[in-house]
């Protein structure tokens, strides 16, 4: 039997590995790599090779090597200069070569002993460096102007000598040396400071001034006061996987290394403590009067940590057609977080999949089976991007939806020619059987009654989804949710999630019987309204259900074509789960292999760990009780759309019943590493504790602000404005469990009433922990107070003069 040919690049990328070549994929038609670490990821390994190319075919192969001397002629750049130059002094001595798209050159040589840097013009005009901290497209890489092609198939020689001297020698910095005071630098203040400037930092784009931007950037960052350390570990975790492509992680090192060797200005001249000054002599004379020891007192905990919103998407944890889509759209919307832009789509996606399919969460318990049905909230303020992003995601199933009402309204016009055709037949004249009323298909609904909806899931048995711009208008439309509701309409919708079956009675007409209550359930809802509604919600499990994420808003503007492959490729998948319908009735469970089985562990060791979290909010918790099920669903979800996004548009076979390890993994660091603090950081915030508007972080800053040692609920309340908006019942208990929040924490502890106001003393570590919280809620306050002056002083001018007074 013939070996069926491998796929054109997979071949190149062999050929490149075989040569000595490093080789990592990128996404098709761009430099961009396809994870993170690419270039530690590099390998000449056929096999991880061949499992990278099966799992992306058309992905473009990337190169690691010891040293590329890299010719650029485009846009009248003097490449072909330097090259004659560097020829001449027979420095370019004969070697394997590429040609680009754009008419350059890649030499290809070994540098034994060499850690050679990369540069741009160093060397030559229009003449870049790639070092082995360096990558360049391979033969047979496809760029929208062209593909990389093989100028010389030589042997790879070495580099001469002067050439390894002419590129020179990547810096190396003493690790200890640093310009930052060790006692004052990352202070949290400072590093959250830092977070916010990378978050809203434009990314590094190859080719247009990347290099300078990062080391700009990273100036930035040292100015915060940040640590050389941290400044890259903060630039790797909030900014780096944005860029185009993302820095290796040794690059990015040198980058921030020579930002910090070079910079002109003082270290942390931008730092909390360089904008706010020394703190207030009688508030800092009050703490130094609490130096340790402590007694014992515990070390309290951090409660601004909580604060800083949710990580954005890391990349390789989606299947490759949903990530490529994700992030070109989320990058068009102004560089909003991919990873709405993928919730959004997975539940649209569980909604057109067959709901009648089901997984086999264990191995060997038959009885444990869930079915593809995610449910997706995108929580975020107005203007944060959800209904765009959300309309975006929903476009394929609306396609389909449109199709279907077509042929809805056609059939209803059938049915009813057919009724006025029986009504115009003569008294007495034998006559045709009263036509049937036509089956309406349904796949999306926005809003219907329970009755309704129950009536479209009998006659669309493979599920539908609900998919609402605003779901408070879908949450308040239960009558559990109004006054003295009983719940039955929350009770038909929370059996939407599992797909069980639902029967309606009513006086004067047929039963309906639906066989599985399946729906799919996607929308957006802002912060405050959640608050309201959250002990509702979290009461009956009903938010538990879904997949929570925090939409932070646009970053940066971008105005930029729209990947039209990665679209095509997104609805192409729609289609594909949409003609899965016709079978999935009859196709057998799904079970997970052997092996894929050590990652459903991993979710239940992570489940059982998070769960006992003394922190964790109680609405949290039932989410993680569902977390083994939602993993199982997610893999499916991966399993489905991988098959849909690899087999031909007129292929017969149906998915393998077997899900393997690699979407197993997925779907296992999709909830951990991006939906868990997501849900985390909503819930918390929803719930009132430890989110930034919560009573007890604000008392928190109040304690650090004027050095308190002791503090008493009169005192509280004359100093919150919001308090004082409540009742006075009201205010007792919110400021006991602020307070109860606080003493959990180790920041205080319930001391004796005095004069009819309760009393915490505070523990005196807080004020050595957190001192610079303390100078920048002095400051905050401070300007905060300042500016309500200049308010009332000029409301009081506006009076004068409408007065007539002088």
């Amino acid at each position: 039997m013939m070996e069926a040919p491998s796929p054109p690049m997979l071949d190149h990328a062999l050929a490149a590995a075989r040569r000595g070549i490093r080789v990592f994929p990128c996404w098709p038609g761009t430099t961009e790599p396809h994870f993170r670490n690419n270039l530690k990821r590099a390998t000449t390994s056929e096999a991880i090779l061949r499992a990278w190319w099966a799992e992306w075919p058309d992905a473009n192969p990337a190169g690691v090597f010891d040293l590329v001397i890299d010719v650029d002629v485009k846009d009248g750049k003097r490449g072909a200069e330097g090259m004659a130059d560097l020829d001449a002094l027979d420095l370019l001595p004969a070697t394997y070569t590429q040609r680009s798209p754009t008419g350059g050159w890649h030499f290809f040589y070994t540098a034994p002993g060499a850690d050679v840097p990369n540069s741009v013009g160093k060397i030559r005009p229009g003449v870049d460096v790639r070092g082995h901290h360096g990558f360049v497209l391979l033969a047979g890489a496809q760029r929208p102007d062209g593909s990389y092609e093989i100028a010389s198939p030589a042997p790879i020689v070495e580099a001469p000598a002067e050439l390894v001297r002419l590129c020179g020698e990547r810096r190396k910095r003493d690790p200890a040396a640093t310009d930052l005071d060790p006692a004052l630098a990352d202070h949290p203040a400072d590093i959250a400071r830092a977070v916010e400037l990378l978050r809203a930092a434009p990314p590094a784009v190859e080719g247009q001034g990347g290099d300078q931007a990062t080391y700009c950037l990273a100036l930035e960052v040292y100015d915060r006061g940040v640590s050389e350390s941290t400044a890259l570990h903060l630039m790797l975790e909030h900014w780096n996987d944005r860029c185009s492509p993302p820095w290796d992680t040794d690059d990015l090192a040198q980058k921030v290394c020579n930002a910090y060797r070079y910079a002109n200005d003082a270290a942390g001249n931008k730092s909390v403590a360089a904008d706010f000054g020394a703190p207030d002599p009688e508030a800092q004379e009050r703490v130094e009067a609490s130096e340790p020891p402590w007694g014992d007192w515990p070390e309290p905990e951090d409660l601004w940590a909580d604060s800083l919103p949710p990580p954005r998407l890391p990349a390789g944890l989606l299947p490759s057609v949903i990530e490529r889509w994700a992030r070109d759209e989320a990058l068009r919307m102004d560089d909003t977080d991919p990873g709405c832009f993928a919730g959004a789509a997975l539940s649209t996606l569980s909604g057109i999949a067959p709901a009648s399919l089901e997984v086999q969460v264990r191995q060997t318990n038959t009885g444990f089976k869930v079915r593809p049905i995610l449910w997706c909230v995108l929580v975020g303020a107005p203007g944060a991007r959800k209904t765009p992003t959300l309309k975006e995601a929903w476009k394929p199933i609306q396609g389909i939806q449109g199709r279907l009402d077509a042929a809805n309204r056609q059939a209803r016009e059938q049915h009813h020619a057919a009724l006025s055709a029986m009504a115009k037949q003569k008294t007495g004249a034998p006559g045709a059987p009263r036509p049937e009323r036509p089956r309406q298909s349904f796949v999306l609904i926005e809003d219907a009654t329970t009755e309704a909806v129950a009536r479209a899931l009998a006659e669309n048995g493979q599920g539908v989804a609900c998919c609402v711009d605003e779901l408070r208008g879908w949450l308040c439309g239960f009558d559990a949710y109004r006054a003295n509701g009983k719940g039955k309409d929350a009770g038909f919708w929370l059996k939407g999630k599992d797909g069980s079956s639902h029967r309606v009675l009513r006086v004067g007409s047929d039963p309906i019987e639906v066989a599985s209550v399946a729906v799919s359930v996607c929308g957006g809802i802002q912060p405050e309204v959640l608050r309201g509604m959250y002990r509702d919600l979290g009461a009956d499990g009903m938010l538990q259900r879904f997949l929570v994420f925090h939409v932070a808003g646009p970053v940066s503007e971008h105005d930029l074509a729209p990947d039209l492959d990665a679209i095509a490729g997104y609805r192409a998948v729609a289609e594909r789960l949409w003609e899965l319908r016709g079978a999935g009735e009859f196709m057998p469970s799904f079970r997970f292999a052997p092996e894929a089985d050590q990652f459903r562990r991993e979710v239940v060791a992570f489940q059982q760990r998070e769960i006992r979290a003394p922190d964790a909010p109680a609405g949290l918790r039932g989410w993680l009780d569902k977390l083994e099920g939602e993993w199982a669903r997610i893999a499916l979800m991966f399993h489905l759309i991988d098959w849909a996004d690899g087999v031909e548009s007129d292929a017969l076979d149906l998915p393998l019943r077997e899900i393997g390890p690699l979407n197993a993994e997925r779907a296992f660091r999709f909830l951990t590493e991006y939906v868990f603090p997501h849900e985390l950081f909503v819930h918390r915030c929803a719930d009132g504790r430890r989110g930034p508007d919560s009573d007890a972080v604000w008392i928190a800053g109040y304690i650090l602000s004027h050095g308190s040692q002791e503090i008493r609920q009169r005192e509280i309340l004359r100093a919150n404005a919001s308090l004082k908006k409540s009742q006075l019942e009201a205010r007792a208990k919110r400021v006991a469990a602020a307070m109860g929040e606080l003493c959990e924490a180790g920041w205080a502890r319930r001391g004796e009433a005095r004069n009819d106001s309760a009393l915490w003393t505070i523990n005196p570590a807080v004020h050595q922990r957190f001192p610079d919280i303390a100078i920048r809620e002095r400051a905050r306050r401070a300007h905060a107070s300042e500016k309500i002056r200049e308010a009332g002083a000029a409301r009081r001018a506006v009076r004068d003069l409408t007065t007539g007074r002088a």
